[in-house]
């Protein structure tokens, strides 16, 4: 991949569902300047693509169960991984945020391996109603968020997947709250405080609080709703629609009721339409809030200033857009010789659940430790003592004393795996 020398601190990628001639590509937001691309493999389906640690892209195509994953200083695929889900295609993708594992959605069932080994640590089946379209975590990594054409979404506490009953594991938290498929799904930072975001077909909008399970916002659209997302602020949640358009819903002064109509809504907000009035798929606003970026099914990228709310440029693509989102480019992304991969990835996965597993069952986790090589559990609290006005305390010195024994048991079943696989 070619150097890029003063590059932007942000970057944009996009993808097609073409993937000609290249299947992810790197944008600089400020100028317009095609920056770089990763080829080969089927092309980006929606709701797949996702960045893993500093290291690795992976994609997901709509027809074939395999995965696309690049290594990030190289444009080609990583011939040494052939990474194949059990079941089907993969329509939804989504990696920890501290790379330690990759969840994936097949149809109705749910999975969850472990990157370093390929080992299936979760196979939630038949987790949702109908095919589940969107997975993401929560920016600590101790949520993993759910939907589907169900109309549902979906709450899963990372250690109550990662456990013998992973098989026949309910979600903590399971809202139904559209009445059509959930095309767009949205999670804030704080961890378990996190506020989680869904649109649907059904032209609603909803926000809930996530360890309380409050509902907190549903406004009435009035238009068929494609994708979500929210500024760093979150001031602003910015909606894709069928009609080209993307709507700005204040968060800051809502209207004072939960529930708001569309006749509510008019004259509230800002609007910024495209030229073309084909559905708007893909959202994302930069993390320094200064730039929209939209992109749907007339084959193209359009990048808004936030201030002024003109279309500052438009970036042409071969495909409707499948994949869009503004990221800090790690080290080696633009500069090759930078590049340092800071974790290992399983040359292939695991279709079935292996028998070694620990029992943790009456906690889940609160947050994982980024950066940190040590396989290890940070504190854990027990939802059932959990109530909407409380927030989350730690438990008693017996029952941490518990968990570290099961957390050192754990790294040393894995770590020893690992030294096996190496040596065969």
């Amino acid at each position: 991949m070619a150097s890029a020398s003063g590059s932007a601190p942000e970057v944009l990628v996009t993808a097609d569902d073409n993937g000609k001639p290249y299947n992810v590509r790197l944008w600089n937001p400020s100028t317009g300047a095609f920056l770089s691309g990763y080829k080969g493999g089927a092309a980006t389906a929606p709701n797949t693509f996702c960045v893993v640690a500093d290291s690795f892209l992976i994609s997901a195509g709509t027809s074939k169960p395999l995965l696309n994953v690049w290594r990030q200083h190289r444009q080609d695929l990583h011939s040494a991984c052939r990474l194949v889900a059990p079941g089907g295609p993969v329509r939804a993708l989504s990696g920890s945020p501290s790379g330690r594992h990759l969840a994936a959605a097949v149809d109705r069932d749910l999975f969850v391996w472990q990157t370093s080994s390929g080992a299936l640590l979760a196979a939630a089946r038949k987790a949702h109603l109908s095919e589940i379209t969107h997975l993401t975590f929560t920016d600590d990594g101790s949520h993993l968020i759910s939907a589907g054409k169900d109309g549902g979404v979906s709450v899963w506490p990372m250690l109550h997947l990662l456990t013998k009953a992973s098989s026949s594991a309910t979600p903590w938290r399971a809202w139904k709250d559209h009445q059509l498929d959930v095309s767009g799904l949205f999670v804030t930072g704080g961890g378990i405080h996190s506020r989680v975001v869904s649109v649907s077909l059904d032209q609603t909008c909803v926000m809930r609080c996530l360890i309380s399970g409050k509902l907190l916002l549903k406004v009435d659209v009035g238009h068929v709703l494609h994708c979500i997302c929210l500024d760093s602020a979150e001031t602003e949640a910015f909606v894709g629609g069928s009609d080209g358009a993307v709507r700005a819903l204040p968060l800051v002064e809502p209207p004072r009721s939960i529930q708001v109509t569309r006749e509510q809504l008019q004259g509230r907000g800002r609007l910024f339409r495209g030229v073309a009035k084909k559905p708007v798929r893909c959202v994302s606003v930069s993390l320094d809030g200064r730039l929209l970026a939209s992109g749907g099914d007339d084959a193209s990228v359009r990048l808004w200033n936030l201030i002024s709310e003109e279309c500052i440029r438009t970036l042409e693509h071969s495909g409707r857009i499948t994949a869009l989102r503004f990221i800090i480019p790690c080290k080696g992304m633009l500069e090759v010789d930078e590049y340092k991969q800071s974790i290992f990835l399983a040359s292939s996965l695991d279709k079935v659940v292996r028998d070694e597993s620990v029992d943790l069952q009456g906690s889940y986790i609160v947050g994982e430790r980024i950066g940190d090589d040590s396989f290890e559990f940070t504190d854990s609290v027990d939802p059932s003592r959990t109530t909407k006005s409380e927030t989350p305390t730690s438990e008693s010195d017996e029952h941490v004393n518990k968990l570290k024994a099961a957390n050192l048991k754990l790294y040393n079943m894995l770590k020893n795996r690992i030294m096996q696989e190496n040596v065969g």
